[in-house]
């Protein structure tokens, strides 16, 4: 749902339950607002090529066995709220 998303990106193909996304900081304020918790990352170090565009910033998603489908969706719903 991210990679569809108009209004973040992943910033790598994930590879476990670590997803990390590149998206304006009021994104991730809303998303926080309506309940998500995630945290931003630190992008010192990015490769060149990983470098992010002007008012992105970089925030790690993490999912468990406790994380429902229901909460991906929420998650996803809001993301794609105007």
């Amino acid at each position: 749902g991210i990679a569809r998303s108009n209004a973040a990106r992943l910033a790598w193909e994930p590879q476990a339950n670590e997803v990390f996304v590149a998206m304006a900081p009021a994104t991730a304020e809303r998303l926080a607002a309506a309940g998500a918790r995630f945290h931003e990352w630190s992008t010192a170090g990015l490769a060149p090529e990983d470098r992010l565009a002007e008012g992105e910033a970089l925030y790690r998603l993490v999912t468990s066995f406790a994380t429902t489908p229901e909460d991906v969706d929420a998650l996803l719903a809001e993301l794609g709220r105007p």
